[in-house]
């Protein structure tokens, strides 16, 4: 991810990038459109420069696993692939065969970015780091299933680290929507709080 390269990245950027991120999801959200693999690696982040200065951007890329949700749409990602486990819904995790991924599991896929911004670096890297694989993988999953998260990096905002503290809790109805995200994150900040100007393009819509 970009902010593993950029480690000097101060925290007004990390929550410029943040909101970027977020008023991206909310409008995903807006269309009742679930992301439903939302990690660092489908984040894209560009410098834009203009007259006076320049800035990062944050875009939200591959939407080839996004859906629009209703309650006739019966997809319940049946032999669909977990994705990247460190992001996914625990709830998903453990039942993927029936539990249907949706705006809450954006949600937790959030939070655990959140975290990446915070730490500069990828979730549970020193995770059973002696093994690879399927192995780990499986050990991770049962882990984040029974609540296992990362731990608060030094210097990470108090408010910062209770959002997304909520964003990842094992219970989907605990988790915030992503409007309240996007407000928590604007009360961080004052200067973006001040002036919620829409700095995010997010490519072609999703069918």
């Amino acid at each position: 991810m970009f902010l593993q390269k950029y480690t000097n990245f101060e925290w007004d950027g990390k929550l410029k990038i943040s909101l970027d991120i977020a008023k991206g999801l909310g409008y995903l959200h807006s269309l009742n459109i679930a992301h439903r693999d939302l990690h660092s690696n489908n984040i894209v982040i560009n410098q834009v420069h203009n007259c006076t200065q320049s800035e990062f951007v944050a875009r939200i890329t591959d939407f080839g696993s996004a859906t629009v949700l209703s309650d006739d749409n019966n997809d319940n990602d049946t032999n669909k692939v977990l994705g990247q486990i460190p992001f996914t819904d625990p709830k998903y995790l453990n039942d993927h065969r029936y539990y249907r991924k949706d705006l809450r599991s954006d949600i937790y896929s959030l939070g655990v970015v959140f975290w990446e911004i915070s730490s500069n670096t990828a979730p549970f890297m020193n995770f059973m780091e002696e093994f690879t694989g399927d192995y780990r993988d499986l050990c991770l999953a049962m882990a984040i299933i029974s609540g296992f998260r990362e731990n608060r990096k030094i210097l990470t905002p108090d408010e910062y680290y209770i959002l997304f503290k909520r964003c990842w809790e094992g219970e989907p109805s605990e988790r915030p929507n992503i409007d309240a995200v996007i407000e928590a994150l604007a009360t961080i900040n004052p200067i973006l709080s001040n002036s919620l100007v829409e700095t995010i393009t997010i490519g072609d819509t999703p069918n």
